[in-house]
Order: structure tokens, then sequence, then C-alpha cells
């Protein structure tokens, strides 16, 4: 079995996590410290929704170009085609490497892709779109037409706090889902950050607790695209096949 150089990222990641889930716990902390001040200043909701929703944009954006992905994932083919869905890279015996959802057709990435049609995505690309979607839409629902979420926002706020632990520990709370599985995380992970928003911002009607999670979500993607890199280059690492045509990150040794 091969050495695989993303291996040794697995520290790295793991630190990473462990900063995520500590600035999640903080804003429990922050939220019911009753320690920083708060204002009903309508500014203060209009600039948090703006911020947010362009953080839901960008994102979802990013998420609808899987081509877009391949380069972040590390995934490309050793020719350096990097077209989509139709790319041949080369052969594992005998049999053509495509790229099918940004990833390699070898099998390996099963519970990463699902098939439409003629047509395969990414589920966790897929996962995040659709959760930004909605985010977007609740933001503009919530911050801009205040419409109140449904079941009150203790428990909004609890539920986007699972939501985005769930979708922080996805790696090693559902390594063993499918598809459909991967990308329900992704949704609520997207979902728990705008609902966790929304009930720290009304408990708390505090800018500074609003500008450190819309922070923290900068930080948080950031982890998950970390998290998936340390992931994609383990599956890589246990695979037999030498050499592969799909390099992850620098070339196998």
């Amino acid at each position: 079995m091969k050495e695989h150089p993303t291996i040794h990222k697995g520290f790295t990641s793991s630190c990473l996590l462990l900063l995520a889930l500590i600035g999640l716990s903080f804003i429990a902390l922050m939220t019911f410290s009753n320690r920083i001040p708060g204002t009903d200043d309508p500014w203060r909701k209009a600039l948090t929704g703006s911020i947010f929703a362009s953080i839901c944009i960008s994102g979802t954006l990013f998420a609808l170009f899987p081509s877009k992905c391949l380069q972040m994932f590390h995934f490309r083919p050793q020719n350096g085609d990097e077209t989509s869905n139709k790319s041949e890279a080369a052969s594992i015996n005998g049999k053509n490497l495509r790229f099918r959802g940004h990833h390699p057709s070898c099998g390996n990435f099963w519970s990463h892709t699902f098939e439409i049609g003629n047509e395969t995505f990414c589920a966790g690309c897929f996962g995040l779109a659709l959760g930004g979607i909605l985010s977007f839409v609740g933001t503009i629902l919530y911050f801009f037409a205040d419409i109140p979420p449904i079941g009150g926002y203790l428990f909004v706020f609890w539920a986007g706090f699972v939501g985005v632990a769930c979708g922080l520990l996805q790696y090693h709370l559902f390594r063993y889902g499918g598809s459909l599985t991967h990308a329900f995380v992704n949704i609520i992970f997207v979902l728990g950050a705008f609902l966790l928003l929304v009930g720290a911002d009304d408990l708390t009607r505090s800018l500074q607790t609003a500008i450190y999670i819309l922070t923290l979500n900068v930080f948080w993607i950031y982890t998950r695209i970390e998290l998936s890199r340390w992931n994609h280059g383990a599956i890589c690492s246990k695979c037999e096949a030498e050499p592969c045509p799909a390099i992850y990150g620098e070339a196998h040794r």
C-alpha cells in the first residue's frame, strides 16, 4: 500500500476541528452569559442579514460549479484535463477513469456522489448548495421581512447548534453513510449556521455576538474544506491501484 502525502494533514485537520468546536461552544456561552450589551437598532439586524446573505450566495455559487471544486479538493487527472463529468484521465486495470461529480469514478467514492438521469453530482456540494439556498431565503424572511421562525428562538438556537456540530463531525459520526446521508448532513450544516445566528441574534440582540458568529461561519467553511481534503486523502491512501491516474494533491509516492 502506497504512502499518501495528505495523510500527514490529519493532525492539522484535527486541530482545526477542535478549534471549530470550541468556537461553537463559545457561542452558547456568549448567548446565555447576559454580559454582552444588546441593542435594538434596526441597522444591526440589516447589517447581520446582509453579511450572512453574501456568505450564502458565495458558498452556493461555488458549490454549484463542481469543476471549480476539482482543484479545491486537490483531484486532477494525470494528463491535466480537468473538464467535468466527461473527462477521461487514464485507466486502472484496463478501465477508463473518469471524474464524475468531480470525484474519480474508481468506486472508492461511491458515498460521495449520486446520479440523476445521466448526470452525476457531488453529494457534499449538492447539500451545501441546497442548504445555502434555503438559508438565503430564511435570511430574507427573518432579517428583512421580520418573520419569526417556527418553534421559538431557544429551540432554533439549539437546533442550529446541533446542525453545525453534526456538519463539523460528519466524517466521524457519519463515515459509513451513503450519498443521501452525506448530502443531508451538509444541508443541516448550512441550515444549522443560519438557525444558530437567528437564535443568538434574537436572544442577545448583540452586534458583537453576530460578528463573532459570522466570522466563525467563514472558519467553519474552511475547516469543512480541510476535513474533506483529509477524508479524500485517507480514502486514496487505502487504494491498491499503483500508479493512480488521479493525483490527489502531490503526486503519489
